[in-house]
């Protein structure tokens, strides 16, 4: 059986005048089966690498502030009690709304899943983990984007995908140019 399953992409902006911010974490509920997690990143280096001024310690106590709270929202959310999921949705809400704190939370969303967890684990991994940026991911970023610059320069016709096969080499190249008045 599918759940109904709000969740919300927890946000680190240290600093409001940029708006940069990196994701951090994920809070998850599914309120018709009273689930309520969250996953926050315990590594450093990549906040410290992206916001090379901010200390370690910055972070690290931020997380750790929100994950006092988070605990006690999930203490609420999960225990059995009449109208639980009114007060669950209530709860979230009042969450994820907008604050002024280094820590904060993008605009709810919503997603079926059988297995709550498991999909805030998977949400975990994309939003924050990025476990889709494969060398193939970029590789086919890079095509689209070399594409649309050929087509934008009218010199799309001038470069074809041609492909070579030489016993068990194979190779690929989206955008080869042939001259075919030179031959070796």
């Amino acid at each position: 059986m599918k759940y109904a399953c709000q969740y919300a992409i927890v946000r680190f902006m240290p600093f409001v005048e940029t708006g940069e911010f990196a994701n951090v974490g994920i809070v998850l509920m599914c309120p018709e089966i009273g689930y309520f997690n969250f996953q926050l990143l315990n590594r450093v280096r990549r906040i410290t690498a992206f916001f090379d001024q901010l200390e370690a310690r910055i972070y690290r106590e931020a997380k750790n502030d929100l994950r006092d709270e988070l605990n006690r929202v999930k203490a609420l959310i999960t225990q059995p009690a009449a109208n639980m999921e009114r007060m669950g949705r209530f709860l979230f809400q009042e969450l994820i709304r907008p604050r002024e704190v280094m820590l904060r939370f993008d605009a709810p969303r919503v997603v079926l899943a059988d297995d709550p967890e498991r999909k805030l684990e998977q949400l975990f991994n994309f939003y924050v983990e990025r476990d889709f940026v494969t060398p193939e991911y970029i590789e086919q970023r890079l095509e689209t984007r070399l594409r649309g610059i050929l087509t934008h320069a009218c010199l799309r016709e001038k470069y074809q995908e041609i492909k070579i096969e030489y016993g068990a080499f194979h190779a690929r190249f989206p955008f080869a140019h042939r001259d075919d008045t030179y031959d070796h």
